[in-house]
């Protein structure tokens, strides 16, 4: 399965996880958050260490992964998607989001301890 393809089934399972959510199925949502945030993930690294350059690319795939784990409250690997974004020479908009993302997650991550 290519990495579009990956994507493509990640996004369906996050819909999936907000359609649960909406249903108030909050456990099962957060397993297709999480199921999803996996995919993601392989997604974003695998396209960062086999593309050159697309900087934009790569931080938006973090990005995205970041927030499928915040979805499934996996914050600390929500923390290091975020890290992997910030590292990449993105527009400033985009870099921005991220540092959002990370302050939102931060008082999370105080509670468990990481």
């Amino acid at each position: 399965m290519t990495n579009q393809a990956q994507h493509q089934e990640a996004m369906r399972i996050a819909h999936l996880a907000f359609l649960a959510l909406e249903a108030g199925k909050e456990s099962e949502a957060t397993g297709l958050y999480k199921k999803a945030y996996e995919i993601e993930k392989k997604v974003a690294v695998e396209f960062f260490h086999e593309t050159v350059g697309k900087d934009f690319s790569k931080a938006i795939l973090f990005k995205s992964a970041a927030n499928l784990a915040k979805k499934a409250h996996q914050y600390r690997e929500a923390e290091i998607m975020i890290g992997y974004g910030l590292m990449l020479n993105a527009p400033y908009s985009l870099l921005e989001e991220l540092r959002t993302l990370y302050e939102s997650i931060m008082p999370e991550v105080h509670l468990v301890g990481v």
